[in-house]
């Protein structure tokens, strides 16, 4: 069918990849994430183009940063779902690899582990979804990543206590909030491809 030859194609393409890096732990679990897929690009049924290219830049991207599949696998469904990327866009995979990068090198050069990025990421889908940033979902964001309110409040042309006061008053926009954040995440001293594998 075609989802087996997509599974099959592109678990030999992991090759030696698959054991010493653990990409990928079983044709399960790429089959459920195939799945997932097929379904934000309404590809449930017969051939799967989009669906295929999207798990292949999403393979190679694997391969270059501290994500495993089934990670990337999970931050692309709640950035689609949180409305951060639009999987319609033609520019979805690099919209979507510039931000998991972001995410994840300032996280490496501020000593942040799996669990707290999650915890940063859990902000950030809070805040898209309600279409306003909070302190709560902030601080979230700053404790997972790394990032500093004086980074953030900068970036949106405030002192930390204006944006404090602006968060409580609840005028801060998501779409200004998460703008000024993921410009934060690029300004952390040593952020710059902090997560890179070696080759």
């Amino acid at each position: 069918t075609g989802r087996s030859n997509l599974a099959g194609g592109l678990l030999a393409g992991l090759g030696g990849g698959l054991a010493g890096r653990k990409i990928l732990t079983t044709v399960a679990d790429f089959q459920s994430i195939e799945t997932a897929f097929r379904g934000i690009f309404e590809e449930v049924e017969g051939s799967a183009p989009r669906t295929e290219a999207f798990l292949k830049e999403m393979q190679e991207f694997a391969k270059q940063t501290p994500y495993g599949m089934r990670d990337l696998s999970t931050y692309a469904q709640k950035f689609f779902a949180a409305g951060l990327v639009d999987p319609e866009s033609v520019t979805a995979v690099e919209d979507l690899k510039e931000k998991l990068l972001a995410l994840s090198d300032a996280a490496s050069a501020t000593g942040k582990t799996q669990t707290q990025i999650e915890g940063g990421l859990l902000g950030i889908t809070q805040i898209a979804a309600s279409g306003r940033a909070s302190l709560e979902d902030l601080r979230q964001i700053a404790e997972g990543t790394g990032v500093s309110f004086k980074l953030i409040a900068g970036n949106l042309g405030l002192s930390v206590a204006e944006l404090f006061d602006q968060l409580e008053k609840g005028e801060v926009s998501a779409e200004a909030a998460l703008s000024a954040a993921f410009q934060g995440l690029q300004q952390i001293p040593g952020a710059a491809r902090a997560s890179a594998r070696p080759a």
